[in-house]
């Protein structure tokens, strides 16, 4: 089975819009709207009651004939709203020109292996995500989301993180990020004290202490691994967070969104790279 990490794939904030100018030309609206409305924006209740949020909701459905990119397509509208709010959380928090600090981070095949051997992490780092936001994204179909009474696994392309001004920590994973699927899969967390991260890898992720284990054939072999509980998506955020707060800076944005080298024509075979500023873990 495959198992991408050459570089950045496109993300899952960049599939949501239909053009790249979208989040910049409506999210003011929104922010706007909070500042004159008292609202939370950070809080995701608080966030799909504005006005401005369901105007970009209503535009982003899709239409009887959709244009060739049309955004991504959820089967509820509430799945919708709460992948435009860690989009917005994003865009408001990591968008330059204020700040050159990357978007997304991928967290390599090599490091996500140690992941189950990894020791407890110390408390007080996770000071540094406060009032930041991301997406971290995984080596492509290594990681698979087991829900109880699903008929199949599905595979996490990664997960939407924003830690608040307050100290609270929100995540949702996404799945189901295929070629020629329109769409993907959103699946939330409990929000969680933000200092409360470091406090997961040291507990127990599953009853059966057979953390990260996946049923799939052939997992040994391509070194697949699995998540079915909240404990488990919490213990992996922890240890790829802690890396992003202390890694080097990445190079300027550039229209093929990766450090290494890439071809101007990648092949079609090969996953489409991200044009959001990145680092590797």
């Amino acid at each position: 089975m495959a198992v991408h990490d050459a570089y950045a794939r496109v993300t899952p904030y960049e599939l949501l819009f239909p053009a790249p100018g979208f989040p910049d030309e409506r999210f003011p609206s929104v922010e706007a709207e909070g500042a004159a409305r008292g609202t939370d924006l950070t809080n995701p209740a608080a966030f799909a009651t504005c006005g401005a949020v369901q105007g970009i909701l209503a535009d982003l459905q899709p239409r009887d004939e959709p244009p060739e990119h049309d955004g991504a397509h959820f089967a509820q509208g509430s799945a919708h709203a709460h992948v435009l709010y860690f989009a917005f959380q994003l865009w408001r928090t990591e968008r330059p020109p204020d700040t050159k600090r990357p978007a997304v981070a991928l967290f390599s095949r090599a490091a996500l292996r140690t992941l189950p051997a990894s020791e407890a992490l110390e408390a007080g780092w996770e000071a540094a995500l406060r009032g930041r936001s991301g997406y971290l994204q995984l080596p492509q179909h290594m990681v698979w989301a087991e829900e109880q009474g699903a008929e199949r696994p599905d595979s996490v392309d990664g997960f939407f993180w924003t830690a608040t001004g307050d100290a609270v920590f929100h995540a949702a994973a996404i799945t189901g990020m295929h070629p020629g699927r329109p769409g993907y899969g959103i699946v939330p967390v409990p929000a969680q004290p933000l200092d409360s991260l470091s406090e997961w890898t040291a507990t127990p992720a599953r009853e059966d202490g057979d953390e990260f284990a996946t049923r799939l054939p052939g997992a040994e072999i391509d070194g697949l691994l699995g998540v079915r509980t909240p404990a488990e998506v919490f213990k992996l955020l922890a240890f790829a967070l802690k890396r992003w707060t202390t890694s080097a800076r990445p190079p300027a944005p550039n229209s093929g969104a990766a450090p290494v080298e890439v071809e101007p024509t990648v092949p079609s075979s090969s996953p489409v790279p991200s044009d959001l500023p990145y680092v590797v873990l």
